[in-house]
């Protein structure tokens, strides 16, 4: 199954270079006590960091697309994201990439 992420707001942090280490859980980050909190429950259930996630997945070929419109909104350039992205898109091409799909989601 081809697979296409489209990124867009809190989840580019994670797409930043060092993002993985450095992004926060969320808006509701708790001085970091969510992150460490998430990361301790990932662990003890035997879940991969998220950086081994993203290299897995790349792996399998899922494509990754940042929202260029986003990006300019929260004041992030290409050359503050991890190198091996596929392009950042638009709403419209990721669209355009969906409309044939038979599963999408939007999290």
């Amino acid at each position: 199954m081809d697979v296409t992420i489209f990124v867009t707001f809190w989840g580019l942090n994670l797409l930043k270079k060092g993002g993985f280490d450095k992004a926060p859980l969320s808006q509701m980050n708790m001085g970091g006590l969510g992150k460490w909190m998430m990361k301790k429950m990932m662990k003890k259930a035997n879940v991969e960091p998220l950086d081994k996630l993203y290299k897995d997945l790349r792996e399998l070929g899922v494509k990754v697309w940042p929202c260029d419109m986003t990006m300019g909104v929260m004041g992030i350039k290409r050359e503050d994201l991890i190198d091996d992205i596929d392009g950042i898109a638009g709403v419209g091409s990721y669209i355009n990439e969906a409309k044939d799909s038979e599963i999408t989601l939007f999290i």
